[in-house]
């Protein structure tokens, strides 16, 4: 594609290489679109996240993989896509394919290693996938009202549908075993997390507000999640168990969209700066010592 339009983000991205306050986030990219869904490729060395397109180019989301080294962006496909994710080789990759110029959307599932694709539909819109570190899994969203986990490439898997009505954007821990999502179930949006077989929910937030987007780091130790609770959406960290809340940003205009660096010292964010959108860079904040 012609790069020209994201030339801010070739510019600046000499920046990975530079220290990072803890308290001050450093702008990665300038051009000023909307951003979302931020995930780095396997290895570490490019980055992916969807792109509201300018007009000229059908002004849908649509998924750009960034390379670290140069800033240089290919296209990851040339139709309204969103919501990528991997297994923990890469190997496997699922991602959020909308129709048309309707909302009706598909997740497809490719194994690279195999050769093999599959589609997954279910009603009129299913999206959110989060793929099981083995790619043996998936699970995701259906009429942004439930959660659904399917056993892939075998034609006769079931779907299991784990915890309850209401429960949203599911992310898997690094080993596997657990996935952290937001629910409704006790009238407000809280992050829980539970076994992939939908056994033993547990509760980790219990503050007022909309608390979504969760992610594990690396080391599966910690969760970042986007929270409205101070009144503004910002970006929070915590144990993985609940413990420990700090907050990441502090800005009146909106952060979202956390996505960990590999070696976990940082998260990246999508962050509203005058009503245009960057990705940002901050250090994660220590534990709180008692």
């Amino acid at each position: 594609m012609n790069s020209s339009k994201f030339v801010g983000i070739a510019f600046t991205l000499a920046l990975f290489g530079q220290a990072v306050s803890a308290a001050e986030p450093v702008r990665l990219t300038t051009d000023g679109l909307f951003k979302r869904d931020l995930v780095f490729w396997p290895g570490g060395k490019e980055l992916v996240f969807g792109v509201l397109m300018l007009p000229e180019k059908g002004g849908r989301v649509r998924l750009m993989k960034m390379k670290l080294e140069d800033g240089s962006l290919t296209e990851f496909s040339k139709t309204p896509d969103r919501e990528l994710c991997f297994s923990a080789d890469g190997n496997v990759y699922a991602y959020t394919a909308i129709s048309g110029n309707s909302m009706a959307s598909t997740i497809e599932v490719r194994n690279v290693k195999l050769n093999k694709t599959m589609t997954i539909k279910r009603g009129i819109f299913v999206n959110r996938p989060a793929l099981s570190p083995d790619g043996s899994r998936i699970v995701f969203m259906v009429n942004t009202d439930h959660l659904i986990s399917l056993e892939l490439w075998k034609d006769n898997a079931k779907d299991l549908m784990i915890g309850e009505k209401g429960d949203l954007w599911p992310s898997y821990s690094p080993d596997g075993s657990r996935i952290v999502f937001t629910s409704k179930r006790d009238k407000d949006y809280e992050l829980y997390t539970i076994n992939p077989d939908g056994t033993q929910p547990k509760r980790l937030t219990n503050s007022p507000g909309l608390d979504m987007n969760a992610v594990y780091s690396p080391d599966g130790n910690q969760i970042a999640f986007t929270s409205n609770r101070d009144r503004n959406y910002e970006i929070y960290v915590m144990n993985a168990d609940g413990a420990n809340v700090r907050r990441v940003t502090n800005h009146p205009e909106r952060d979202d969209f956390p996505c960990w660096t590999p070696d976990g010292k940082h998260l990246l964010f999508v962050g509203e700066r005058k009503g245009k959108f960057d990705i940002y860079k901050v250090e994660v904040p220590a534990e709180n010592k008692k």
